[in-house]
């Protein structure tokens, strides 16, 4: 990944000295936020009136975000105090719901091979066989080329193709 250089602001922001670190980014957030606060000042605005200001921001689902940064950022300059937030619960996986089917596999052993129990699929076949249609749901003819496609592939990748002399030689 290429290392973009940072710009004088932010290289500005990164040398000051303490002491005019927050002026320094105060005037550097008011010129980046200068249409916002056309519309409140940090200082004294609820999170409800920044909410508002942002409104017209897109894409509109990371509104929240934008809010969030804004305090944040007038925050770590000294002009609004810092929120303390809760700590986040931790997150789980989301819960999914119940399988509508299970699909049991068995396959006929191979005719060259007697054997006397089904062999179990590769976990690649088996997985591919899983998505299957039932017989009520049916599928389009474009979704059937592409598992036929893709039964192809992971077939081969199971099955390599033998040459024929290999072939010959097992029978």
């Amino acid at each position: 990944m290429r290392r973009v250089p940072p710009t004088q602001t932010l290289e500005g922001l990164r040398l000051a000295p303490e002491a005019e670190f927050k002026t320094r980014m105060v005037e550097w957030l008011n010129g980046a936020y200068a249409d916002v606060l056309n519309f409140i000042d940090p200082a004294t605005a609820d999170e409800v009136s920044i909410r508002d200001a942002f409104r017209a921001y897109q894409p509109v689902g990371q509104q929240p975000r934008m809010v969030t940064l804004f305090q944040g950022l007038y925050a770590a300059a000294g002009v609004i105090p810092e929120k303390q937030t809760p700590p986040r619960p931790a997150r789980h996986a989301p819960k999914l719901p119940p399988a509508k089917r299970i699909v049991r596999i068995a396959t006929p052993p191979p005719l060259h091979k007697p054997s006397s129990s089904v062999p179990e699929l590769p976990a690649p076949i088996a997985g591919l066989l899983a998505t299957l249609p039932t017989a009520d749901d049916g599928w389009s003819k474009d979704r059937r080329d592409k598992f036929v496609n893709a039964f192809g592939t992971v077939l081969d990748l199971c099955f390599p193709i033998q040459p024929k002399n290999k072939e010959a030689s097992d029978e």
